[in-house]
């Protein structure tokens, strides 16, 4: 079973940044940032166009404008062969019409680009990101229902030679919502991939990558009356070509599969193909054009649907 996936259909109307500064101290060192924005939604809870808003919400109208206030700090740095990145960000949601739906949050991303000899290298990464979950999926009106994402990835790569990259990673990332989303509930993943490149000296590649993930749902209730399975195990192939055409255009070509099985209610297990193309064309230093297509399958579990194709 599947559904249209709504995840990203949120629609706005007007988007204004007020101002925007930064300062540096060296090209690869500390930035600050600070940034003020409005936001404004013509139906922020995307009710639809016969809905009662005034018995729905409490007021006549879902029209909403956000005052987004961020401040921001980024550390960039090379040790010898080593790299760390770290970037933080605060951001203040303020609502106008809904405040109970105004929050605060501080996210993070860091890596360290680590490399232990010119050949073997790879990466050691992890990241928070917080926000409010859209009302295609939560329809608690009167509720705030903020989703923390979470992620922790290590990766290395090895070169056996002049063309052939062996890669390989572990990642541990996790979902949180404030509120229970059924169609996305809480889950902890588990994953390992293998992968294998081949790199030509014009920029041009093919990789294959396996990867392999174990899933954990929290916070469900089981046996459940609606199905909804306690775990899942999921593999991914993909095939990706990368065609550097020239200097300044890059088309990149990708094919693949996912399985994901569910011990308890087989009824839930789903597959497909999943791809995507994708034409890049930079006609300056700071200007390019992009032309885009994808499908992909995630989980998107209702009472006559298993996942989402975008």
């Amino acid at each position: 079973m599947s559904a249209p996936h709504h995840r990203h259909l949120t629609l706005l109307s007007l988007a204004l940044v007020a101002s925007a500064c930064a300062w540096a101290e060296g090209a690869d060192d500390l930035r600050f940032r600070a940034s003020v924005g409005l936001l404004h939604d013509s139906n922020l809870f995307r009710l639809d166009p016969g809905a009662n808003a005034l018995a729905l919400i409490g007021r006549s109208s879902a029209a909403e404008t956000v005052r987004i206030t961020s401040l921001g700090v980024n550390y960039n740095r090379a040790y010898s062969l080593q790299r760390v990145e770290f970037d933080l960000n605060y951001t203040d949601y303020k609502y106008q019409n809904f405040n109970y739906l105004s929050f605060a949050a501080t996210n993070y991303r860091g890596a360290w680009r680590w490399s232990y000899t010119p050949h073997l290298y790879g990466n050691l990464s992890t990241s928070r990101n917080e926000t409010l979950n859209s009302f295609v999926d939560f329809q608690g009106f009167s509720q705030r229902n903020l989703r923390t994402d979470t992620s922790t990835r290590l990766d290395a790569t090895y070169e056996l030679d002049a063309n052939w990259r062996l890669g390989g990673g572990l990642s541990r990332s996790a979902r949180k919502n404030a509120q229970q989303l059924v169609q996305e509930a809480d889950y902890k993943l588990s994953s390992a991939d293998a992968a294998l490149r081949y790199v030509l000296p014009s920029g041009s590649s093919a990789a294959y990558t396996f990867t392999s993930t174990d899933g954990t749902y929290l916070n469900r209730p089981f046996p459940s009356a609606g199905l909804n399975d306690n775990s899942f195990r999921q593999t991914d192939n993909d095939l990706q070509l990368n065609w550097a055409i020239s200097r300044d255009a890059l088309a990149t070509l990708r094919a693949g599969h996912r399985s994901r099985s569910h011990p308890n209610y087989p009824q839930r297990d789903f597959s497909g193909m999943t791809g995507g193309a994708n034409l890049s064309w930079s006609f300056s230093p700071k200007s390019a054009v992009t032309a885009a297509w994808r499908r992909e399958l995630d989980t998107y579990e209702t009472n006559n649907s298993n996942f989402a194709q975008v």
